[in-house]
């Protein structure tokens, strides 16, 4: 099977926020946790490498080995905006 890392990069503010996360599917929904919530739009930066799982570590953890050349770095804008409570009926 082959899995893709997502790699998404908070350009906005020099913070380094990096979120590497591996997909099997062809979408990709940024967590909330990564998400902003300032007001202030943010530039994100991504890209994808196909991989393979060749096995796992002596932990359990996957070993992965290239499976294809990475994408083109893509950009995209948010600008987050506080969540109101969901009124209740």
């Amino acid at each position: 099977m082959k899995y893709m890392p997502v790699t998404v990069e908070d350009l906005t503010g020099g913070e380094g926020l990096k979120l590497v996360d591996y997909v099997t599917d062809t979408k990709f929904i940024l967590p909330g946790s990564f998400r902003v919530n300032d007001n202030i739009p943010h530039v994100y930066r991504w890209w994808i490498i196909p991989v393979r799982q060749t096995g796992t570590d002596n932990e359990g953890n996957p070993i992965w080995e290239t499976a294809g050349v990475i994408s083109a770095a893509r950009v995209f804008t948010w600008t987050g905006v506080p969540s109101q409570a969901t009124p209740t009926p």
